[in-house]
């Protein structure tokens, strides 16, 4: 079978679609397949689009750009194309002189390669491009006057050797052949589709489609992405010293963490330790089956979990670990013993520390020595996320490479998200269209703002083009639910964590609540969601910014950026003001 982006059909499309989907699945297996790719971006000052039905790349042959119709909703008269909607006695549209099936495919491979050009994912030069070309698609019947068109004729300025006229037995038996004959008739050879190639238009194309995927493919399409985001740390093998990757939120960090920590396993190091500071994120993480085939080589963990497993219980002075009282778990009693302990420690051959920003400034120490004397380290933060304020402590190191890309949300969202910070720290964003970013109106009633979450919830539930399973939600306020501004305790739809909630069980119910299958949305507070991320974000209970020292704009930041696809949010009246002035700031950007 063919590598299929999404996995399956998501949301409405046509039967026609639907039939090429399933004749496409059945490829070659190297044959890799984007459905319904479209995009959107900033060229010049101006926006340009995109959208294909499908995208097929060939290694060692070229891509090609699909368009498909659905005979019995598009038809040919007098030389004009038209086309209806499904719905019965829908009216019947010219689609144009210049809007034939196959002008809009070429228009789609013309944008497409475009932005292939652009992105230097191919060369400028048309001569040192892939072959690349276009294909209608006509399923389910032949027009009846298909004869008096003649085999050599245009027909509505479309050249029938280039009309595929098929039903479901000929998508089945005749497709391929159809495709491969578009490269080998044209008698224009061109470069062959390398491996590289393959995988930078993989790396290119897969976020194109993401936001209209469930949870594990958008994964799957991330771990390509992180691909191409390793293809600019070539100097990780050759490093002394340590590198820091620096990039705000959305930009690939994390991803690039785990996909060279797997690459170096998968190159004989034995000994790899990948550290973060959220607990649920290292959980996460321990999910993804590209860290599952190497457990035995790389301990995933947030770093209060690795002090007590690996460190202080072997040497039995888990007494010092601050399990009930205010303060850190950790506190400077057990770092102390901890480096004393340092010299018989295992060491490891390289270390990553993901959310390096939350770090204390007393830890940096201990995981200084507990990396081998050859070994590799490498620091991955931002500073827009400094939740507790110990960026200063980041270690310097002597490679720095900064990340420009947002990689994680829809334009309106990372557009959103850009306007909270500075000119320098604002992301180049994907360009590919969300939902829009939703503020309710402000409410001061708690009660009033879950009766409006509840709401939220039951529209992604039942819309039938979203198909939502409930992980790919997700409800955030900044307070727990033992704060009398939180509104998670009055809403029914979610597992909120209760007041006296133990570690052990709170991890027990992130577990469960993203799950697939579970009947309840995951309700949790901001900074036990950072690090993660959610198709659908609501977020709620946000208040003014001068309200409240547990409350700021690095911390309304992190939020907003969980989101891929759909930010809502529910604020107090100040709050509103706030999120309102933000709008109205990032609409500066565009």
């Amino acid at each position: 079978m063919a590598k299929m982006y999404p996995l399956c059909l998501v949301g409405k499309v046509q039967h026609g679609e639907k039939l090429v989907y399933q004749a496409l699945a059945r490829m070659p297996e190297d044959w890799i397949i984007f459905h319904n790719c479209w995009e959107h971006y900033k060229k010049d000052g101006y926006y340009t689009n995109y959208e294909a039905d499908f995208i097929v790349l060939i290694p060692g042959l070229g891509y090609a750009v699909l368009e498909v119709k659905d005979w019995p909703h598009t038809r040919i008269v007098e030389g004009v194309w038209q086309s209806r909607g499904n719905a019965p006695n829908s009216p019947w549209v010219s689609m144009g002189v210049r809007a034939t099936p196959l002008h809009q495919a070429e228009i789609a491979c013309r944008k497409l390669t475009r932005g292939l050009v652009e992105r230097c994912v191919i060369h400028s030069h048309p001569s040192r491009q892939p072959e690349h070309r276009c294909m209608a698609i006509l399923t389910n019947s032949v027009p009846p006057d298909w004869d008096d068109a003649g085999e050599s004729g245009d027909y509505g300025n479309l050249p029938l050797q280039d009309l595929y006229l098929c039903g479901r037995e000929a998508l089945e038996t005749q497709l391929q052949q159809r495709i491969e004959n578009l490269f080998v008739r044209k008698n224009k050879l061109g470069p062959n589709m390398s491996p590289q190639v393959v995988a930078d238009m993989v790396a290119y194309l897969a976020p194109t489609v993401i936001f209209r995927m469930d949870v594990s493919a958008y994964l799957e399409a991330m771990e390509h992405v992180g691909a191409s985001l390793l293809s600019v740390l070539p100097m990780l093998e050759a490093s002394t010293g340590g590198i820091r990757v620096e990039g705000s939120a959305g930009a690939g960090k994390t991803v690039m963490a785990c996909y060279e920590a797997v690459r170096q396993a998968e190159t004989g190091r034995t000994r790899i330790l990948l550290l973060c500071f959220n607990r649920n994120l290292a959980c996460a993480l321990r999910q993804l089956p590209m860290l599952v085939a190497q457990q035995e080589r790389i301990i995933v963990s947030n770093f209060h979990e690795f002090c007590i497993r690996y460190i202080l219980q072997p040497a039995g002075l888990e007494h010092l670990v601050n399990y009930h009282g205010r303060g850190d778990r950790l506190p400077q009693a057990a770092v102390d013993a901890m480096l004393e302990l340092l010299p018989e420690l295992p060491k490891f051959e390289s270390i990553f520390v993901d959310e390096a920003q939350d770090f204390r400034a007393s830890w940096w120490e201990l995981i200084y020595g507990l990396l081998a004397p050859a070994g590799k380290f490498y620091i991955f933060s931002d500073s827009n996320q400094d939740l507790y304020t110990r960026s200063p402590h980041i270690p310097k190191l002597p490679t720095h490479i900064s990340l420009v890309k947002n990689l994680r949300n829809a334009f309106e969202i990372a557009q959103y998200s850009a306007g909270m910070l500075p000119v320098d720290k604002r992301l180049i964003p994907l360009g590919l269209h969300g939902a829009q970013v939703c503020i309710l109106p402000g409410n001061d009633d708690a009660r009033e703002r879950a009766l409006s979450v509840s709401r939220i919830i039951e529209k992604l539930r039942g819309n039938p083009e979203l198909c939502l399973p409930n992980e790919q939600i997700a409800v955030l306020s900044p307070w727990s639910t033992r704060h009398h501004r939180c509104s998670i305790p009055f809403i029914p739809e979610v597992e909120a964590a209760p007041p006296d909630e133990t570690e052990s069980a709170s991890l027990e119910r992130f577990l469960r609540c993203r799950k697939i299958g579970c009947d309840k949305i995951l309700a949790s507070t901001i900074k036990g969601f950072k690090g993660l991320e959610a198709s659908y974000i609501i977020l709620t209970d946000i208040i003014g910014l001068d309200e409240s020292r547990g409350f700021d704009m690095d911390e309304f930041y992190v939020a907003c950026t969980r989101a891929r696809y759909g930010l809502y949010i529910v604020p107090s009246v100040n709050g509103e003001a706030l999120a309102r002035r933000i709008l109205e700031d990032s609409s500066l950007l565009s």
